[in-house]
């Protein structure tokens, strides 16, 4: 009974709320807030598979595109923007409690309103601002909206108008208007294909009439002015340059500052911001003082970036308005490799999440063949069978549905229009019954009403207090229990303690489920001997064991709830094993010493029937006794012969050993069959050996026969085919006496090692490679581009060369080739030849993974097919001639960040610093853009480390 009375304040509480949906909202929400909620089974019956509920935000930038309508109306908007693949689509309960439609899930604010854009944009919803997580609704800013939106009319001016396919006229006309520092200038495409050159966006007509007559005394005869919508290729501060401290390290604060102001002026009024002619001609003449002083330069390149950006801009948005025309068409293929065009020009366009959300949930819902709302053709036959069975309400949002999917269906709109005038007597009718309704109740009703809910509100109250104070209850007996838990854990612990073993207490140890001990505890597995592994065997009398740390097995806790611990309980552990313990650690096994060597058997020595030793000095012999000792840190069984090493005595058959020198004790030496020799004192005399030993005297050499000369020559060896081993011609001295003693040797000097030579990181060698071939080192297919050899007028030194070629604009084409890291001091040298381009980038650059912010380059610059290029070295132009081959070094200092260039050995460029200076090259890359056309030669190309 009180949650009814509850329910009937609540409902009695609520307010009706006004619709509030964004401005310029040009799509109907499907009857607006007041009529009656669709039939059951969805805001479109028949839509179940495009409608179907998405879910719940995750916290993210999303768009609120209305907000207090009723719930009928918000789950018809929010079909049509699902159907027209916009998701995640959410309809939520607003302050007032009215329905509020969210779409998207966005991470950032700048995705959140580019999304927006495209609902404004592309769709024509409106939006009433973007709302972050914990964050109020921003409200929509108009900057942020593209400036075709707008339904203000400005006054602009025609310079010329050319016919179509006159593109390059067009851009000519335009390029010498910027270059006088004419500002808004853009070239439209009428739909009869002429192409007019237009400038200036003025809310008062009378400063477009000067301009034009301005431009008349110029030149500019054909100048008249228009009236129209501003229609800027990009909204205000998309265009706007990026400028690095490097390029404005050469102004003071004050004038960095005052560039960089007048970049955004520029920058807005590029964008299409009304200006009056007034302030036209003070930016015009700011841009010329500036131009003529110190930041000239920045102005120029900053001027030209701001170009490059719009032209940049015209391609995606062209490519975005082929994707859309494809989605209508259901071309879903078509309409995903236009998608992927803006991917390869622009990878970061906070656009293109947006549109590829829209165009896999609409590839998806069109690809429902099971759902009877799988195409439009069946949302049509459920609209016709609504309208012509009397159910106004239920056709009028499927209507709406197709004609936001076809905007140019005739027969749809006067189908709207129909059912709208036929249900606007019906809502007039319903407001009046409602009116006399509630004007018709008698005082004591309204009296009765308010006195209900106040006893509603009492009750409601007291039910609040109750609720409370019952908590509270609940609280305070799950305190007592818990108390008492632990009460019965800390009786029952001594029993479930093991002798001898230290404990951790209460729900320290893991709650209030038992103990956790110290050394071998409950809360460990138990170490098993060695010799009981097995499980089955019964139980045997506890042993006390030695405390041992096993590191090698982490202990295992109980599994049980953890709770406040009560008490520490750490009793005195006794480390020290008692006697009779069984310790697990085995004693250390006993190491054996090593074994004496064994003798070794000498070869017997081919010797003489004597050797006659009474001249042998043996005064160079040192005594025994004045042998150094060994040091004492030395191990004493280093030596295999004992502590005192080898004693030749001993070896000879003395009587005695050497004083000093220890014999150990047990030791005996081997007989070696040696007769033993006397000793000095005794006297040397003749030495004999058994005979086994003693060899056959050969006798004395035949003497040479008569006419034999001490030297001869080598002839081959008699009775053998062998050639002879040395030059029959050389003569060789005879050998020396035996007696003399053998000269020193000396060692000649070593050489000097060469340095080495620079370190060649990749050399072009197309020796190998067929002409009409590609290379296989270089990554790259296209359709619409190649890159082959040919030889056909090549360079100095290089029979072959490479040959870039791209006829149609049809995409991008980025050949690349990898070499190793080149880091240090690195020299690229190569030879460039441009045969023909248009406006659009071409360029050979070097660079670090594949990434052209970090790298040096070339570019051929050309405005238009009548204006000379330029080489653009690191930026700096060069006059260049098409078909001329020019060597092109650079010389680069990664370690300073800095790189020198030079064309065909006169330096162009001088330790100029590197905007992001990489810390090593490693690829050879050949750029352009998506509407490039142009053919390019590259010759004798080689990276050298210096």
């Amino acid at each position: 009974m009180k949650r009814l009375l509850v329910a009937l304040a609540l409902g009695a509480l609520t307010v009706s709320s006004t619709p509030v949906i964004g401005a310029n909202m040009t799509r109907s929400l499907a009857g607006g807030a007041g009529q009656e909620a669709p039939a059951p089974g969805g805001a479109m019956p028949g839509l179940s598979a495009v409608n179907e509920a998405a879910p719940t935000g995750s916290g993210g930038w999303r768009v609120l595109v209305a907000t207090g309508i009723d719930e009928g109306a918000a789950q018809r908007f929010a079909g049509s923007l699902r159907l027209d693949g916009y998701s995640p689509v959410t309809v939520e309960t607003d302050a007032s409690g009215g329905k509020a439609v969210y779409v998207g899930d966005m991470p950032n604010e700048p995705a959140a309103r580019a999304l927006m854009d495209d609902l404004v944009r592309d769709k024509g919803y409106s939006a009433v601002g973007v709302e972050g997580p914990g964050q109020a609704t921003a409200p929509v800013e108009q900057s942020t909206l593209p400036a075709a939106t707008a339904t203000t009319k400005v006054f602009r001016v025609m310079v010329d108008e050319f016919p179509g396919g006159s593109q390059q006229a067009a851009d000519s006309l335009k390029k010498a208007l910027l270059d006088d520092d004419y500002l808004n200038v853009e070239v439209v495409t009428q739909p009869d294909g002429n192409m007019r050159v237009m400038m200036g966006s003025f809310p008062a007509e009378a400063d477009a009439q000067k301009l034009s007559s301005l431009l008349n005394s110029e030149g500019y005869a054909r100048a008249s002015v228009v009236t129209g919508q501003s229609a800027p290729v990009v909204a205000a501060g998309e265009a706007m340059p990026q400028l690095s401290n490097d390029a404005l390290a050469g102004l003071t604060p004050q004038q960095q500052q005052e560039m960089l102001k007048l970049l955004r002026e520029l920058s807005a009024a590029q964008a299409g911001q009304a200006m009056s002619l007034q302030e036209t001609e003070d930016l015009r003449a700011r841009v010329k003082q500036a131009q003529s002083g110190t930041g000239g330069n920045i102005l120029s390149t900053a001027r030209q970036s701001q170009q490059d950006l719009v032209e940049k801009k015209k391609q995606i948005d062209t490519l975005y308005a082929a994707s859309r025309e494809a989605m209508m068409s259901q071309k879903w293929d078509d309409a995903q490799a236009k998608l992927d065009e803006v991917r390869a020009i622009a990878p970061d366009d906070v656009l293109l999440t947006s549109k590829q959300m829209r165009l896999d949930n609409q590839r998806k819902s069109g690809a429902t063949a099971d759902s009877p709302s799988g195409n439009l053709d069946e949302l049509r036959r459920l609209a016709n069978e609504a309208f012509e069975k009397g159910d106004l309400k239920g056709a009028l949002p499927r209507y709406q549905t197709l004609l936001a999917n076809n905007p140019s269906d005739g027969e749809l709109a006067n189908r709207i229009g129909e059912i709208n005038n036929r249900l606007e007597p019906r809502k007039e009718a319903e407001g009046e019954a409602a009116a006399s309704t509630m004007s018709s109740l008698p005082p004591w009703v309204m009296w009765g009403g308010g006195a209900l809910l106040l006893v509603v509100l009492i009750l409601a109250v007291m039910q609040f207090i109750n609720m409370r104070r019952e908590k509270e209850l609940i609280n305070e007996v799950k305190g007592m229990s818990a108390s008492s838990a632990k009460q019965r854990a800390a009786a029952a612990e001594p029993k479930n303690k093991r002798a001898g073993r230290g404990s951790i207490t209460g729900a320290a140890a893991g709650g209030l489920s038992g103990t956790s001990t110290l050394s071998g505890m409950d809360a460990f597995d138990p170490m098993p001997d060695p010799v009981d592994m097995n499980a089955d065997e019964q139980p045997q009398p506890e042993v006390q064991e030695e405390f041992v740390s096993d590191q090698t097995k982490a202990p295992r806790f109980q599994d049980a709830p953890m709770g406040e611990p009560d008490m520490l309980v750490l009793p005195d552990l006794n480390l020290t094993p008692p006697e009779g313990v069984i310790s697990r650690t085995p004693p250390p096994a006993p190491i054996p010493e090593p074994p004496a060597p064994e003798p070794v058997e000498e070869a017997p020595v081919a010797m003489g029937d004597s050797v006659d030793l009474s001249n042998f000095d043996f005064s160079s012999l040192s005594s025994p006794s004045e042998t150094p000792a060994a040091p004492a840190s030395a191990p004493a069984d280093d030596s295999p012969f004992g502590p005192g090493g080898l004693n030749l005595d001993d070896l000879m058959g003395a009587s005695s050993s050497p004083a000093g020198v220890p014999v150990p004790e047990g030791m005996e030496l081997p007989d070696l069959g040696i007769p033993p020799m006397p000793t000095p004192s005794e006297g040397m005399g003749s030495l004999s050996l058994p005979e086994d030993l003693v060899p056959a005297n050969p006798g004395p050499p035949d003497p040479l026969p008569a006419g034999f000369e001490e030297t001869a020559k080598l002839d081959s060896v008699p009775g053998s085919d062998l050639p002879p081993t040395v030059d029959p011609g050389e003569t060789h001295p005879k050998a020396p006496a035996a007696a003399q003693e053998e000269a020193p040797k000396v060692e000649a000097p070593a050489a000097p090692v060469a340095p080495a030579g620079p370190e060649i990181f990749f050399k072009q060698d197309l020796t190998e490679v067929a002409v009409g071939q590609k290379p296989a080192e270089w990554q790259g297919e296209y359709d619409y581009a190649s890159l082959l050899v040919s030889e056909e007028n090549p360079p100095n030194g290089a029979g072959k060369y490479l040959k870039f070629e791209k006829r149609t604009g049809a995409g991008s084409a980025n050949f690349t080739l990898r070499f190793p890291n080149a880091a240090g001091r690195v020299m690229v040298d190569f030879d460039l030849r441009c045969d023909d381009k248009n406006k659009y980038l071409l360029g050979f650059y070097v660079e670090k993974d594949e990434d052209f912010k970090q790298s040096v380059h070339t570019i051929v610059h050309r405005i238009d097919s009548k204006t000379p290029p330029t080489l653009r070295i690191q930026g700096e132009p060069i006059a260049y001639e098409l078909g001329a081959w020019r060597h092109i070094r650079f010389e680069m200092n990664l370690l300073s960040g800095t790189v020198t260039a030079l064309v065909d050995g006169k330096q162009v460029v001088r330790d100029a610093k590197l905007p992001s200076n990489p810390a090593f090259v490693n690829t050879l890359s050949i750029r352009d853009n998506l509407a490039t056309t142009g053919v390019l030669c590259l010759a004798n190309i080689q990276v050298t480390g210096v």
